[in-house]
């Protein structure tokens, strides 16, 4: 289970109808990754603000889409892949910023080249090299 690890803005304010449908969906005060990407498209704001709400209503954040964390009983269900394409290679590459890829880069990597998340994540895995900039806040 993540916390949010930033603080929202001093403009921030909590909306009780947000609230009620987080906890509404909460499951053992947990909400899955999948979970907030859906109320953020419904309510129209963002994943991060989502984030700020499972902070305010102390749940954690499980079942990261990229299998980075939130499983059990081993927290990551992510694993290096065996091989990755030059083409994946190619894209992760270019994609990263100071050695790292972000997690909204990662989930553009997967939506153009047709694949999951997961086989980003899993090559990102195997080429050593770390996902950042969680959209929820987690990381």
């Amino acid at each position: 289970m993540k916390k949010n690890k930033k603080s929202p803005p001093s403009e921030w304010q909590v909306s009780q109808e947000i609230s009620q449908s987080i906890l509404s969906i909460a499951k053992d005060k947990e909400i899955a990754c999948h979970r907030a990407f859906e109320l953020a498209k419904t309510f129209h704001i963002t994943p991060q603000e989502i984030g700020y709400y499972a902070d305010h209503l102390s749940l954690g954040l499980t079942q990261c889409q990229l299998g980075l964390f939130g499983y059990h009983p081993d927290k990551k269900k992510v694993h290096p892949s065996e091989s990755v394409s030059e083409n994946l290679t190619m894209h992760i590459q270019k994609a990263l910023d100071q050695g790292k890829l972000s997690c909204i880069n990662a989930w553009a990597i997967a939506e153009s080249l047709n694949i999951s998340k997961f086989e980003v994540s899993s090559a990102c895995e195997a080429m050593n090299i770390k996902i950042s900039s969680c959209q929820i806040g987690a990381f």
